[in-house]
């Protein structure tokens, strides 16, 4: 298997790639932009901020500009995550070497990085020269296993808790007769001359806070340190029905779409923010309704990132969660009768019936827009990205399903699978005697899904290649 592993890594990796993994939590300063000199302790530092996401497009500008020429930022960024999945969670450094060529007048750092399934040497070459210190190359060698020199803690967010590049800032968003408490995560050095792009964070179904605290998961939480520390701001609040209950007449206009709106009218004035990278990071039942929201406000919201969602009428949803073995005949008919009717009834009949616990008008006043239609009509960047072990909206159901609504020729679309990760984007596969998941680990955001969410933010509506 390790000699499998070995001879794809060698015809993947190329030369001028940089290694992103999943486990890699070490403390990250930010390096300073006019570093003259490569020494051990700079190019480990250029690893480590790398591997955390902090300020790629520094790191990239690093690179000598002819080779930028042939490597897009993309790729330098994106590449290596393709790999991950052989190479696994890094576990900590090895060993270090350098050595000189005297006769190219280059320098070649050799560091040693200990994953879980197969080690790496990495190569870092640079110009070497009193006035030249641009980046040639990184590659990536497979190597024997080494016992780490510097141990790191996979998933731990609290290694990171005391080096931190963002500021939280309390806020209240909603409307006078339902405020609700908010955080905006700025990434340190926003300014008036410096923006920065900025994520709303939309809940999935339920009272939630403004950290989506599910069972021992904090995702909106994770999502706004991660994105913070890599440069992109996020505002995130308490759902309403979190503060102030749930009411039998309470719309999802009144429960969601509302107060996301307004975050995000919020969250646009703001000095530091760019009014042209607004975006919507909506989970779940948020990412079933926030075509809606970026359809009723299109002046403010200029991309869309659905997470766990499905286009399925919400409704049918809930029904193919249902177990209908254990009811009454009569009552199993008469919720299948209802979901397939509760459209098209008339409004006031709707709110006469109770469906999964709501108002039937609940269901009805979702129905009147259909969020195909409307990201068709918006034409906004979408980026609709699941867990491909999603216990709770199936890939078919979800993604595939947004996915053939599309041809090939639409561009503004991306769509994406993470592999072996959850409703969550995290790496927790429990579920109940029903195939629930249960969300009793204290698991976090997987760091690589977290990375290529946040830099596909970055690269909205920039001339970064």
């Amino acid at each position: 298997m390790k000699r499998f592993i070995s001879i794809v890594l060698l015809c993947a990796l190329v030369l001028n790639c940089c290694l992103v993994s999943t486990g890699f939590a070490a403390k990250s300063k930010k390096m300073e932009a006019d570093v003259p000199v490569w020494t051990e302790e700079t190019v480990t530092q250029y690893v480590l901020d790398y591997i955390n996401g902090v300020d790629m497009e520094r790191l990239w500008g690093y690179y000598d500009l002819q080779i930028r020429r042939y490597m897009p930022f993309v790729a330098y960024s994106n590449m290596l995550l393709k790999l991950e999945w052989m190479t696994g969670e890094f576990e900590g450094l090895g060993s270090y070497t350098v050595f000189e060529e005297e006769d190219t007048k280059l320098k070649t750092h050799v560091i040693h990085l200990c994953m879980e399934k197969q080690d790496l040497d990495l190569y870092f070459t640079h110009k070497n020269q009193e006035d030249d210190w641009e980046v040639m190359a990184l590659q990536f060698v497979p190597a024997e296993e080494q016992t780490t020199t510097q141990q790191v803690s996979v998933g731990e967010e609290e290694a990171s808790e005391n080096e931190v590049n963002y500021t939280e800032i309390n806020v209240t968003i909603g409307t006078e007769e339902y405020p609700l408490n908010g955080i905006l995560t700025l990434p340190n050095g926003a300014s008036a001359e410096n923006k920065v792009p900025v994520c709303i964070l939309v809940h999935d179904e339920g009272p939630l806070d403004m950290n989506s605290t599910i069972g021992n998961t904090a995702l909106f939480k994770d999502i706004a340190h991660m994105f913070g520390n890599m440069g992109v701001a996020t505002l995130r609040y308490d759902k309403r029905t979190y503060t102030y209950g749930e009411t039998a007449e309470m719309t999802a206009y009144e429960e969601t779409i509302q107060d996301a709106a307004l975050a995000g009218k919020l969250a646009k004035e703001h000095e530091c923010i760019d009014p042209e990278r607004v975006v919507l990071v909506a989970h779940g039942f948020g990412a079933h309704v926030a075509p809606r929201i970026a359809f009723e406000d299109r002046d403010v919201f200029t991309a869309m990132i659905l997470i766990g969602g499905s286009p399925i009428n919400y409704a049918e949803q809930l029904l193919s969660r249902t177990d209908l073995t254990g009811m009454p005949q009569e009552e199993a008919e008469n919720l299948n009768y209802l979901v397939g009717r509760i459209g098209n009834m008339n409004k006031n009949k709707a709110k006469e019936v109770e469906l999964f616990g709501k108002n039937g008008y609940y269901f009805y006043e979702l129905e009147q827009s259909d969020p195909i239609n409307l990201i068709k009509r918006l034409k906004m960047d979408t980026y609709i990205v699941q867990g491909s072990d999603d216990p709770v909206i199936s890939e078919m159901d979800g993604w595939r399903k947004y996915s053939s609504y599309f041809g090939d020729k639409i561009t503004f679309m991306e769509f994406h699978s993470f592999q072996g990760l959850n409703h969550l984007l995290m790496v927790d596969g429990e579920v109940d005697e029903q195939g629930k998941p249960v969300y009793q680990k204290a698991v976090h955001l997987d760091k690589a899904a977290g990375r290529t969410l946040c830099q596909w933010v970055r690269k909205l509506n920039t001339n970064i290649q």
